[in-house]
């Protein structure tokens, strides 16, 4: 996460934040966010 957090910030550098890389990245980012929040909500849940 905070791989693709760092490249998130640096993918979004001096760009829009709707060029095409920066949605690449943060949705790769939000992908894995969830899986994490599915993941602690599981573990918490046993």
């Amino acid at each position: 996460m905070e791989k693709l957090r760092t490249e998130l910030h640096n993918t979004s550098q001096g760009k829009l934040l709707t060029d095409p890389e920066v949605i690449r990245v943060s949705h790769a980012l939000d992908i894995l966010l969830v899986k994490y929040q599915k993941m602690s909500r599981d573990k918490g849940s046993k």
